[in-house]
């Protein structure tokens, strides 16, 4: 199982292509770069398929693209209830849309996850954890057995954390998810934006941690 980052400009989120059994992209972008972002993806899986789109919340630099991309390739979409039903009814205030000047194009078929659900990305199972506190539906996948954490938004390296000021953002849920995701055994920190560490991963979950303890 590899995972290969995507890392495209503008506003939007870092890519997680998390190759194995069960080919899965993690969020989408904006969907200014979808063209280059399924070029990416087909050179990377060599003829393979993308299996699924994995949707860490709903704001627009994360799901712009999803539409576009999973009409592209065939892809199931999965995304937390509050995302899928922002997504099915193209709701371009609580996605964020609106203050990107962007549409947000309808995703009819979307597979709703979250907590207690495990699902398999490459060739590991991931837990699905309700992390909100950046937006309403923000979801984080751990793998205890690898010990990778894919944080969209809600934890980023080197300290940082997610905005609590955006549309279905909450500074005291935030900690309360961060809290949690202390306590977790982490190598591998994959975040929505900013570069990803293979290594002491958790530590750096400890610095966001402490740095919202001054709020």
């Amino acid at each position: 199982m590899k995972i290969i980052t995507f890392i495209s400009g503008g506003f939007d989120s870092s890519m997680y292509l998390v190759t194995g059994k069960k080919n899965t992209l993690i969020d989408t972008g904006t969907g200014s770069y979808n063209e280059k972002t399924i070029e990416a993806i087909e050179k990377a899986l060599d003829g393979g398929k993308l299996h699924q789109i994995v949707l860490t919340h709903e704001h627009i630099d994360h799901v712009g693209g999803v539409a576009g991309i999973a009409e592209a390739t065939g892809a199931d979409v999965l995304a937390s209830e509050q995302t899928a039903s922002i997504l099915t009814k193209g709701d371009m205030v609580r996605s964020g849309a609106i203050l990107f000047g962007r549409g947000l194009k309808k995703v009819a078929d979307i597979k709703v996850i979250g907590e207690p659900d495990t699902i398999t990305m490459g060739d590991e199972e991931f837990m699905v954890m309700d992390t909100p506190g950046h937006s309403e539906g923000s979801v984080c996948l751990y793998c205890e057995k690898i010990k990778v954490l894919i944080s969209g938004d809600t934890i980023f390296t080197h300290g940082g954390v997610g905005r609590w000021d955006l549309p279905g953002g909450n500074l005291s849920k935030l900690s309360a998810s961060i809290d949690r995701l202390a306590g977790l055994d982490v190598d591998g920190l994959y975040p929505g934006h900013g570069e990803p560490v293979e290594e002491e991963g958790d530590k750096h979950v400890e610095m966001g941690q402490r740095y919202l303890k001054m709020f």
